[in-house]
């Protein structure tokens, strides 16, 4: 799996992740063509001013399987966050967690971040073991856009000495 910079012909793959009420159940309400097409608008913006977005996750085959990276949390920040959205038929594979992980290596060694979290709906237990097997470390129940979550967070100096350990 690779994860590259989003872009507008990522739209019909994307809308079969973002659309699938199922997948989203714990993240957000379906979404349309016309939110999804906004969607890779905004995450091709951030890259270019931040250095990070929620890249496109593609197989070496070409197939797009979903998106990881990272983002301002709830879209305005000022905290980062590690995310991940996978086609259900995708899930179980690892490719949440290696791009979790791969997400956060480049959070702290590129863009010099001190801090990433993550948050997961509560009953979103496989959301919350893909944090703690990414060397994220639970917080506690918080809010996200106004819904009851978990947090987790990585902090640099320790996440980098928990990936040293390999």
């Amino acid at each position: 799996m690779i994860l590259r910079t989003p872009a507008s012909s990522d739209l019909d793959a994307m809308c079969t992740i973002f659309c699938d009420e199922y997948a989203m159940r714990y993240v957000k309400p379906t979404e349309t063509r016309d939110d999804v097409r906004m969607r890779l608008e905004r995450r091709i913006n951030l890259e270019r001013e931040r250095g990070y977005t929620l890249w496109t996750a593609e197989l070496r085959d070409g197939t797009i399987i979903g998106d990881a990276g990272l983002a301002p949390l709830e879209g305005t920040g000022p905290l980062v966050e590690v995310g991940y959205h996978f086609a259900e038929e995708h899930w179980g594979a690892g490719y949440a967690t290696e791009s979790a992980i791969a997400s956060i290596r480049y959070g702290f060694k590129t863009c010099g971040l001190d801090r990433i979290v993550a948050v997961a709906h509560p009953d979103n237990r496989a959301s919350m073991r893909v944090m703690e097997k990414s060397g994220m470390t639970l917080v506690g129940p918080s809010t996200y856009k106004g819904k009851d979550v978990v947090m987790y967070e990585a902090r640099q100096s320790a996440w980098l000495a928990w990936a040293a350990r390999g």
